[in-house]
């Protein structure tokens, strides 16, 4: 399921995003709407009436009875009444919602310091299609790749040759439910991990980052991939 975490403030949600971008919006993170939206991305949101919202919106939404933000995509509406479902996922959402449960419309997300829209209604739902199917096909290419990427990324080669410039550094987030570790090359998220789970890093950087000398515990010390800087931020 796809979990959300407001965005305004610093000290409780520390982050690389910019500091306008943070204002107002959520943080992405869960896998029910990728690939659509990554973990870390910064949506923003306007307030949209039930009347409104159409087949093929993405709204934010906080289901009756529970505590935390979820963000999915609009399959159906009926005489006011909403239903659901992750992009990602089998099945709709078991819940129907009311206006009174809905935050408002997704209508950008930032990653990487770039905008994108999110478009809604018909064009929305063709928008979310395309990338599922630009997402299919990455996968048939990578694993055409595959071996020779693995032989690159054990070997290390690529990230012997890095400018000091360009070295990745791993840096560490409070968040209220776990510790967010990130690998940053200057403003860009090429890798993360949350607390408990495995580290996911962004093709190609695995070239230049070796996983296994990764830490994905919080509280041990961070070792230095290909020459990369650690800090902890407070």
């Amino acid at each position: 399921m796809t979990g959300l975490q407001i965005g305004n403030d610093e000290r409780d949600h520390p982050s690389p995003f910019p500091r306008e971008n943070r204002q107002g919006g959520v943080f992405y993170h869960g896998s029910s709407m990728t690939p659509f939206f990554q973990p870390g991305d910064c949506l923003k949101l306007i307030s949209c009436p039930v009347r409104d919202i159409r087949r093929g919106d993405v709204i934010v939404f906080r289901p009756s009875g529970e505590e935390r933000l979820v963000v999915h995509r609009v399959i159906d509406k009926t005489a006011g009444r909403i239903h659901t479902k992750g992009d990602a996922s089998d099945r709709p959402d078991p819940w129907v919602l009311a206006g009174e449960e809905i935050m408002g419309r997704v209508v950008s997300f930032e990653r990487d310091g770039k905008k994108h829209a999110v478009h809604r209604g018909m064009a929305g739902r063709l928008q979310a299609s395309l990338v599922l199917k630009l997402e299919r096909l990455d996968v048939v290419i990578s694993n055409l790749l595959h071996p020779l990427y693995r032989w690159l990324s054990r070997k290390g080669l690529l990230g012997r040759l890095l400018p000091a410039s360009m070295t990745p550094t791993v840096v560490t987030f409070g968040r209220p439910d776990g510790t967010d570790m990130q690998i940053l090359m200057g403003r860009r998220v090429i890798g993360r991990c949350m607390e408990g789970e495995g580290w996911v890093i962004r093709r190609p950087y695995r070239l230049i980052v070796d996983e296994r000398l990764l830490t994905d515990t919080v509280g041990k010390a961070c070792q230095e991939p290909g020459g990369a800087k650690c800090r902890e931020l407070a």
